[in-house]
């Protein structure tokens, strides 16, 4: 059950009125999503009763961005996908979202992975001023529903098959792994202390989409024992991939980003 924290009162009015024949008053909200079906109205309507096979909704998928209008000078998506369908289903929206979100990337676009350290130019920065350099990135499971959407039992799921997976490192990426749920007073203070942990969701942009259900089960952290690889299980994805160093050498940060991908 979700506790929907900090969801402004209006917000929350106006999601729970929103009918198929009418179309919101978005006038005032700051996102992607508002900014796309405020363009396209008849969007809204095709996809109003829409669901994915596992059950998301159109409703479930936009109610962050309608409940939260977002800061006047700070651009927002609005919307989040509960599953892999979302992307389909809910396209003639998410499309043009994630086409003006970045500036130019169609539906026919494909992501390109490029993990050759060896190609990165430049990457040396001056230590005068930068104290820590970071690569990180999230990755998702197939099958299995997204954070906004997810249930307990597949949310523990995510966290068999990936601390499975980072069990099987070796060498300088050997590490362990911090269950939130049974880790001990003295571990808790030391990730505080090194700035790893991750709290409980509390923006009213994540409660809106469910993010802070059942906290904290199934999520963690883990760290090689350099503390320079660290993965988050269960945050905002499935999974968060982070090299890190404190220093301005990015060369190194993202040559141990990419070997640690492909491990």
């Amino acid at each position: 059950m979700s506790e929907n924290i900090g969801i402004p009162e209006e917000g929350k009015k106006l999601f729970e009125s929103l009918k198929k024949d009418k179309f919101p008053d978005l006038s005032g909200h700051n996102n992607w999503m508002a900014k796309c079906l405020v363009a396209k109205k008849d969007i809204y309507t095709k996809l109003f009763d829409k669901k994915t096979k596992n059950g998301f909704s159109f409703l479930d998928a936009i109610k962050t961005g309608i409940c939260n209008p977002g800061h006047p000078f700070i651009m927002t998506v609005g919307c989040v996908a509960g599953d892999e369908e979302s992307y389909t289903e809910f396209a003639d929206l998410f499309d043009p979202v994630i086409d003006k979100r970045h500036g130019g990337y169609g539906k026919d676009r494909k992501h390109v992975t490029n993990l050759d350290y060896t190609k990165l130019k430049g990457g040396d920065l001056d230590p005068k001023y930068v104290l820590s350099s970071r690569v990180r990135t999230g990755r998702s499971i197939k099958g299995l529903a997204l954070p906004p959407f997810t249930n307990k039992e597949d949310r523990k799921k995510v966290e068999k098959i990936i601390t499975a997976a980072l069990d099987t490192l070796d060498g300088k990426f050997k590490g362990k792994y911090y269950s939130l749920e049974t880790m001990s007073e003295a571990d808790q203070d030391k990730l505080i202390e090194d700035h790893f942990l991750f709290d409980k969701p509390v923006s009213p942009l994540l409660t809106a989409s469910n993010m802070e259900r059942d906290w904290p089960s199934a999520r963690g952290i883990w760290h090689n024992e350099d503390k320079t690889f660290l993965v988050w299980v269960n945050e905002e994805d499935h999974s968060r991939v982070i090299s890190m160093r404190k220093d301005g050498n990015m060369k190194e940060v993202f040559k141990l980003f990419c070997e640690g991908l492909q491990k």
